[in-house]
């Protein structure tokens, strides 16, 4: 997003990155790198619970900065209320007991404050991320899940939509329309290769680099 401004005006020498998309991405804030040396690291494959509901969709909602609570509040409220959803919040683990999870435990809703998203897709078999200006929504693919991201006021990441690699949606009956079904390997797929690349992530190739220009 351009509104990263430490990169948008300090500029390394050498930077890695995960993938082709990144390195455009980059550029973007900071044109100044198409003259810099800039290495691709690749991807690194994801351990992830494979099995998943027979009849339930699993839906992991990322809470952001910046969030209005009664709207959102709203929103997990009724989405916890869909019989074919399983709904889990996914917490800031650096902030202590909050509004947030005083609202999972009165509703009854599953929540994750310690865990990262490997652990979480470790325990459960994710079908779609959903955030408002989190840029996590961005690995939903790694395992296997498809992104959305809410329209706000705050459009901090929404060239994420322009890119199509996540997809919009407005409320909840945007949401609920996606999600009748799990998404296609297809679409995960494409998503997958075009946000992460298919260059695998090599260890030794990522210590040549560091020992080269350390």
């Amino acid at each position: 997003s351009t509104l990263f401004v430490g990169i948008k005006y300090l500029c390394f020498d050498n930077f890695l990155v995960w993938s082709d998309y990144f390195k455009k991405k980059l550029i973007e804030v900071n044109k100044n790198y198409k003259y810099k040396k800039i290495f691709i690291s690749g991807l690194r494959d994801k351990n992830y619970k494979k099995n998943s509901y027979k009849n339930k969709i699993n839906i992991l909602y990322i809470i952001d900065l910046d969030l209005k609570f009664k709207s959102t509040s709203d929103l997990l409220k009724k989405l916890n209320k869909k019989k074919n959803i399983n709904l889990y919040v996914k917490l800031r683990p650096q902030v202590a007991e909050t509004i947030w999870e005083q609202l999972c435990i009165k509703e009854k809703i599953r929540y994750f404050k310690f865990e990262n998203l490997d652990k979480v897709n470790q325990l459960v078999r994710i079908d779609y991320f959903i955030g408002n200006i989190s840029t996590a929504i961005l690995e939903a693919p790694l395992y296997r899940a498809m992104p959305l991201k809410i329209i706000s006021k705050n459009d901090f990441a929404d060239d994420l939509i322009k890119d199509k690699v996540v997809k919009k949606v407005r409320n909840f009956n945007d949401i609920v329309k996606i999600t009748r079904n799990r998404p296609s390997k297809k679409l995960i797929d494409g998503l997958l290769h075009k946000v992460w690349g298919k260059k695998k992530y090599k260890p030794y190739a990522i210590k040549k680099f560091l020992n080269k220009y350390a």
